[in-house]
This record gives C-alpha cells, sequence and structure tokens, in this order.
C-alpha cells in the first residue's frame, strides 16, 4: 500500500513525504492479463474504421468492454496509480491550473471544431447555391467532403429561423417578418423535410412579394400519396387538405422526395392513366386545385 502525507512544516515549504508499508501476507497483485492490452487495440483499430455501425449494437458493445476494461485486474493500474500520484502531488497550483485550462480548451475545441472552422475560414459568397464558383473543377475528393458537410448540416437547415413554431424543422408553421399589409401573395409549402429544407431559400426568393407563407413539412409522408416506406400517411395528407382550405393560397408549392412514387407500375397496368399511384395522386391534386387560387407547383 502506498500513502502520501502532506504536511506544512515553519519553513511554510511544502513537503511531501512517501510512507510505504509492506502488503498483508497471503496477498499479490494478480500479473497484467494479455486481455487489456487486447481490449485497449480493438478500441483503437475501431476507432479508425470507415464502416459505420448501428448504434442499437454499438453502444451495448462499448459499454461491456469499456466495464470489463475497468475492473480486469492487473498491475498496470496500479503503476499508473503511483506515477500520477507522485507526479501532480508534487505539482503547484498553478501548474494544475494551466494543465486543466489546456485539457478544458481542447474538449471545447474537439465539441465545435465545425463552428470554429467555419468561422476561420468562412464560406465563399458566389452566384451558386452550393458555393462553388461556375467552371471551377471538383474533384470526387471535394464532392465528397461536400456532400458529407451537407448531410451533418442537414438537420440544421431544417429549421428556419422565420418558422420557429416548428419542431426539429418538421411540422406547420407560419413564416414572420413579412409585409402583411402591402404584400402580394399569400404562398403555402407543403411536402415532406423537402419542404423544410428548402424554407430559407423560398423565403429570400419569394418574401418580398409575399403577405404570407404558410409551411405544412410532414417527416417521411409524400404530400400526394398515402404510403410512404410502408408507413401510412393518410392522416398527414388529410390535415394538408384541411389547411389549404382554410388558407386558400394564390400559390401551392409541393417540395417531396419522390420515393414510393416512382415505382414501376403494376404488371397488369399498361398505361399511366390506370395506374393506381398516378391515380391517386391526381385526385389528391385535383383536391387541393380547388381551393388554390393561381397556380400549383409541384
Amino acid at each position: 500500500m502506498i500513502a502520501f502525507l502532506y504536511s506544512a512544516p515553519e519553513n511554510s515549504v511544502e513537503d511531501y513525504q512517501q510512507v510505504e508499508t509492506e502488503e498483508e501476507e497471503g496477498y499479490s497483485i494478480p500479473e497484467t492479463s494479455i486481455l487489456k492490452p487486447l481490449l485497449i487495440l480493438i478500441f483503437l483499430i475501431g476507432s479508425f474504421l470507415p464502416l459505420p455501425l448501428p448504434s442499437e449494437y454499438l453502444s451495448p458493445w462499448i459499454t461491456v468492454l469499456t466495464g470489463i476494461l475497468i475492473v480486469l485486474p492487473g498491475k498496470s493500474a496500479l503503476i499508473e496509480s503511483k506515477i500520477m500520484n507522485s507526479w501532480y502531488l508534487r505539482e503547484s497550483n498553478q501548474t494544475v491550473f494551466i494543465l486543466s485550462l489546456i485539457l478544458f480548451s481542447i474538449n471545447i475545441g474537439l465539441l465545435y471544431q465545425r463552428d470554429i472552422s467555419s468561422w476561420l475560414s468562412p464560406p465563399e459568397i458566389t452566384n451558386r447555391l452550393d458555393g462553388l464558383k461556375d467552371g471551377e473543377h471538383v474533384s470526387y475528393a471535394k464532392a465528397k467532403h461536400l456532400n458529407r458537410e451537407w448531410a451533418i448540416l442537414d438537420g440544421v437547415n431544417l429549421r428556419t429561423p422565420t418558422c420557429r413554431t416548428q419542431s426539429d424543422g418538421m411540422g406547420y408553421c407560419r413564416h414572420t417578418g413579412l409585409d402583411t399589409k402591402n404584400g402580394t401573395y399569400k404562398f403555402m409549402l407543403i411536402g415532406n423535410s423537402m419542404a423544410a429544407n428548402h424554407a430559407r431559400l423560398f423565403y429570400q426568393e419569394c418574401g418580398p412579394k409575399a403577405k404570407s407563407i404558410y409551411q405544412m413539412s410532414i417527416a417521411i409522408c409524400e404530400p400526394l400519396y398515402h404510403l410512404a416506406h410502408g408507413y401510412d400517411c393518410s392522416d398527414g395528407i388529410e390535415n394538408i387538405e384541411k389547411q389549404i382550405k382554410i388558407e386558400q393560397p394564390d400559390y401551392l408549392f409541393i417540395f417531396s422526395r419522390f420515393i414510393d412514387i416512382g415505382d414501376p407500375m403494376p404488371p397488369n397496368v399498361t398505361s399511366l392513366e390506370n395506374d393506381p399511384v398516378y391515380k391517386e395522386m391526381k385526385n389528391h391534386l385535383d383536391i387541393h386545385m380547388e381551393s388554390v387560387q393561381k397556380k400549383a407547383t409541384v
């Protein structure tokens, strides 16, 4: 057993005295198992694997392996404890404070590295929406990087500042900051996450001419077809129809990722007019057009 005794003698010089006691008879520290370095190696290799792993499987495994690593006996833990204790107890408060401040700053930098990077190197303002210049050569590496950035920021882009009543960019909201007295048109946006994703751009382009912009974003659901990945969207479509009748918009804009409606026609259907998906979509669009004053854009 090892202990450190702190004493403050009369000369005010801090002194540390190491006291060692003999281990109890019959007790010996187990030898370091090869399992501990093996677990650490698995952690290191897994950190650099480019394969995405489902969180429902990864989280329990990480928890179990970490627990095994903590409780695994061995001399290494005692040796590390001796080194750390004998080092930091000899340092002054100022040194410990500076070290803590450095470690804290590193953690903050890692947590907000994307924001810091954007602040240090802000994107260029160009005529293109993707931030690239006309005629600029885009390598595969840069395209991969940009796609990753857009995918990471996709959730952030769903939240439009002028639609604060939304939850994570989805739901129903009325855009604020418009000239309700002198504005010309009433706009309405419907769709799945694509409606929320394009809302900021739509507001910038059409906001000066709008006296009202109402937005309805339903996750997953396509606004003109009741099925999406096997999920029933009938209630969402019904709510959209009711709200369009209430709003009576001049222009209706439909933003959506049309996925299920792109499936091949059934084997017994030879013309588009007889396709059940097309017929349902046309029926919903006809219902919408009864309340749209000017035009609908898909």
